[in-house]
Formats: C-alpha cells, structure tokens, sequence
C-alpha cells in the first residue's frame, strides 16, 4: 500500500512538474516573439527612414541635374524663364538637402557629423550668394533684336507708266507693217516705287535701292547695339563671372554633400537588412526549438497521464472490491448489534418487570428505593436498547423527538439517583443544584434529556478519580408557551487539552494522548446531534488537570402546545 501511494505521488509531482514546465515555455515563447516582434519592427523603422533619406538624396540629385540643365539654357540661348527657374530650383535644392540632414540625423547616430555639419553650411553659404547678384546687370548683356516687323508692316508698292514718240497704228496698218518686217511699235515702261518706314521716317524709292537702304539700316543697328555691349560689358562681366563661380561651388558642393550622404545610408542600409536576416533568422530557429521541446513535453505528458490513468482504473478497480468488502462488514456489524440488542431487550425487560414486583410488595423504604432505581434504569436501558436496534436496520434513519408530556422536576430527580450511585461508587462526590419550577410540565422528548446527562455524567466519571461530578440545572421562560433549559456538567478530572477542544464533536475521536475527559468516540457527537433536535447549542471549557465543564440549552414546549 505505501508502495503505491507512492507511486501515486511520483504521477501527481510529475505531472504538476510538467504542467509547470510546459506554462513556463509558453511563456518563455511568447516573451521572445514579442522581443523579436519589437526588433523586428524597429529595424523596419529604420529602414524606412533610409529609404526616405535615399528618397531626398535621388531628388537633391534629380534637382542638381535640373539646375545644370537650365543653366545651360540660359547661357546658350539668353532664356531670362530658365534662369528664373534656375534660381528657384537652387531653393528646392537647399530645401531637400535640409530634409535628407534632419531625416539621418534625427534617427541615426552619424559619424562624420561635424564634417556633414561644414559641408551643409557651405551649401547654404554659396546659396544664400545667388540672392545678392544684380539680375538686372545680367540682363543688360543682351542685345537687342532688330525690329523687322517694323518695316514689313509700313512698306508700300506704286507702279508708274512711260511711252515712247511712235505714233500708234491701227490694225491694218500694223498686220502690214508686220508682213513687210517692219517693227514701228510704240514701247511702255513701268517702274515700281517702294515705300517704308523705319524710326518714324518715311523713304521711297526704287525696289532694289530700297532693299539696299533696308540693310544698310539693320547693319547700323546691331552695330550700334554692339557698342552699347561692349560698353556695358565692363560693368556686367563681373556679375555673370561670379554666377559662373557660384554655379561650380554649387556643382562641387552639392555633388560632395549628396555623395557623403550616399556613403553614409548605404551601410546603413546594409547593416539594416542584415540585422533583420539575423532577427528573422534567429527568431525562426527559436520557434523551432520551443515547438519541438513543446512537442517532446506533450509526449511526455500524455505517457504519464496514460500510466497514471492506467494505476487510477487499478486503483478504481481496488476502491471497488474495498467498498464491497467494507459492505460486507458493515452488514456484519449491523447483524451482530441487531442479535445483541435482541439479546438484551429480553433480560431488562424480565429485570424492570422484577423489580416492579418487588417494590409493590416490600414495605423497607430504603430498599424500595433501591429497585425503585434500577427499575428506571432498566426501563431507560430498554429503551436505547430498541433505538439502537432500529438504527441497526437502517443506518439512515433521521433522529427525531418522541415528544410525550411530563413533569420536568421528577424526570430530572429519576435520572439523578443512578448516577449520584454510579459516582458515590467510583470514589467521587456527586452535586446536583437545580432551579427547575416543580409543576413545570413539558412537552418535549425525556429519554433524550436522559440519554444527554447519562452521557455526560458518565464521560466525566471516566476520567476522574476521587473528584466531585456537579450538575447545575435551570429553566429560563421565553414566552408562554416556550422555555429554555439550561444545564452544565462540571468535573474536576484530568481535563481536555486546547488542541484538542476543536475536535471533540468528530466521530471517533479520542484526543492527541487517548486520556481526555470528553474522548468517548461518539459520544459528545451524539450529544451534539440530540441538542440540534431541540434547537439548542453546546459549549465545551476545560483546562487540562483541572476538569472539564459542558453546557447546553434545550427549547422546551409546555403542555404541548
């Protein structure tokens, strides 16, 4: 038996060991996907950060380019828009480079920050330069164009007629003159005079001479605007030499901060996606060992609660025949209290019915006292004899009053004579102090009252040896029809010990050492259950090798109402 209790305990630890086991490494299991969820997620951060800075870093490059091509424009065909846009795109650039700055700077740790620091502020430096050029000087470089439209718009066409003196013919004359080869033909001349204007002065004249005076007049003007160039280029040359020079920092400048830039995100980003390789990788080979110590555990677990519900069906099946064997003895038991009650029935009854002749016959008071007594005795005997036959037929009879009238006094002084016999001879003083009205008639169960001072009586004369047995009894009215009894047993013998005072109304029990006063086995138990039948409450005080005292209170119905 205690090798198997033991087993059975080894099951239990077991299985509680690895329920603990398997609840610390889902816990273990979710602690580490949650530290891989956050890296995870803040690699992803940083990487869209780069991504965001590699963004401004392409478009300060695509708006370098921009600015290069409008500059171009400008130079090689004189647009005033490109160089207008020009500068605005220096602005957009500026403004990118500031962006792409804040964005590593603001999530990163840079290395070369003062050197990024310098070759931003020389960005903004060459600029901020571009704000202080005269573009009014720039323009005045310019030539103006000839204004052709001008001319076009005012020139004029006249057509003018001359003769020679031939006399004209008539028809005839001249068909004559004609066969004859003769050629006297009147000639007509027609001259045509153009006309235009140009700086509000009008010139005629013929076509050709006036195409001549037509480009003699653009070859003074640009001639004329070729001076003026020349004599403003002293002034301006200096303005579009530093726009040059201006334009190169910015090339050099900007090509160098963009490059150290892209020199920075690039092993940042490398360093980036390897970390999440290694975070992902990690997190991967982490999972597969937990699922599989998951795995290896839950076999575990399912081959010893496999064996433990094996040893459970074994002991099901022993609890099953102790059961049937404890039946088997309990029918024994009853059998044999069942024959000894009727055993005993028999020879009290023949006892009581004696002792009644022998009192109605004798005239010695002394004597008829006597078997006065063990006639009420008897009587009592016979009738917990029948209670306990009854009990013995059916273990689950409910205890109930056989309520019956009777005067409470005499019922009290009956009881009282055997046991202050039963005391005097086992050495010890018998007291009885009672307050009871003597025509105080109760509805209520006597031998019950009877059974509990015979129960107490004699579990206090068990235990002490040349000492004094006190009763105390007395009645409290609480209405008219209802009373209350109170009552105390008081010993002077070895007492009860305070351990073992809360577990003196258990069945069967007799106390830490087996010598206490009140360890009797079912005896306060049963007394406990009578003094609940009368709605009723006792109370237990000792103190060990100073005695014992019990008290309880009964409710009481007078004349059976």
């Amino acid at each position: 038996m205690v090798n198997k209790t033991k087993k059975r305990r080894f099951f239990q630890v077991a299985l509680l060991v690895l329920i603990i086991v398997l609840q610390c490494l889902v816990l273990l299991f979710w602690y580490l996907e949650t530290k891989s969820d956050e890296k995870i997620q803040t690699i992803t951060n940083e990487t869209a950060h780069l991504d965001k800075a590699r963004l401004y870093s392409d478009q300060s490059k695509a708006l370098l380019i921009k600015s290069q091509i409008l500059y171009r424009d400008y130079l090689y065909n004189n647009n005033q828009n490109s160089l207008d846009d020009y500068f605005k795109t220096l602005t957009d650039i500026n403004n990118s480079v500031g962006d792409l700055n804040t964005e590593l700077h603001q999530n990163f740790q840079i290395k070369d920050s003062l050197k990024l620091d310098k070759l931003r502020k020389d960005l903004e430096q060459i600029i901020n330069q571009t704000s202080y050029l005269d573009r009014n000087s720039i323009d005045d470089l310019m030539a103006k164009k000839f204004d052709y439209k001008e001319i076009l718009n005012s020139v004029t066409f006249d057509s003018i007629v001359t003769r020679d003196s031939i006399a004209k013919k008539g028809f005839f004359s001249r068909m004559i003159d004609a066969i004859s080869g003769k050629y006297s033909i009147q000639k007509e001349k027609i001259e045509i005079i153009a006309s235009y204007k140009y700086q509000n002065k009008v010139n005629s004249g013929e076509l050709k001479s006036q195409i001549e005076n037509i480009l003699k007049d653009s070859d003074a003007h640009y001639k004329k605007q070729i001076n003026a160039v020349k004599e403003s280029f002293g002034a301006s040359n200096g303005v579009k030499s530093e726009l040059h020079s201006i334009n190169d920092d910015l090339l050099n400048s900007t090509s160098d901060l963009i490059s150290k830039y892209n020199e920075i995100i690039q092993p940042l980003k490398k360093e980036s996606n390897n970390q999440f390789k290694i975070t992902t990788e990690t997190k991967r080979k982490q999972r597969n060992y937990l699922v599989f110590g998951l795995t290896v555990l839950m076999l575990v677990f399912s081959f010893l609660l496999f064996r433990f519900m094996l040893y459970a069906f074994d002991l099901e099946k022993q609890l099953i025949a102790s059961n049937l064997q404890i039946q088997k003895n309990l029918d024994y038991k009853s059998k044999i209290i069942g024959m000894i009650s009727h055993e005993v029935r028999s020879p009290l009854s023949v006892i009581s019915l004696y002792c009644k002749m022998i009192v109605n016959k004798i005239q010695d008071s002394e004597i008829k006292e006597v078997f006065g007594s063990i006639q009420n005795t008897s009587s009592n005997l016979l009738l917990m004899t029948n209670q306990i036959l009854d009990y013995s037929k059916n273990e689950n009879v409910k205890m109930e009053l056989n309520a019956t009238d009777f005067l409470l006094h005499d019922e009290l002084a009956k009881s009282m004579e055997p046991l202050q016999k039963l005391s005097i001879e086992s050495g010890n003083q018998f007291q009885w102090k009672s307050n009871v009205p003597k025509d105080l008639s109760v509805h209520s169960d006597a031998v019950k009252i009877n059974q509990l001072f015979y129960n107490l009586v004699g579990n206090a004369l068990k235990f002490t040896k040349n000492g004094t047995i006190s009763i105390e009894t007395t009645t409290k009215k609480l209405s008219d029809n209802v009373y209350h009894f109170h009552a105390t047993v008081t010993d002077t013998g070895v007492g009860i010990a305070k351990k073992d005072l809360e577990h003196i109304f258990e069945d069967y029990y007799q106390g830490s050492n087996g010598m206490t006063s009140m360890g009797i086995g079912l005896g306060l138990k049963l007394c406990k259950e009578i003094i609940e039948l009368f709605d009723g409450e006792i109370n237990v005080q000792s103190e060990v090798g100073k005695g014992t005292s019990v008290s309880f209170v009964l409710k009481l119905e007078v004349n059976g109402e």
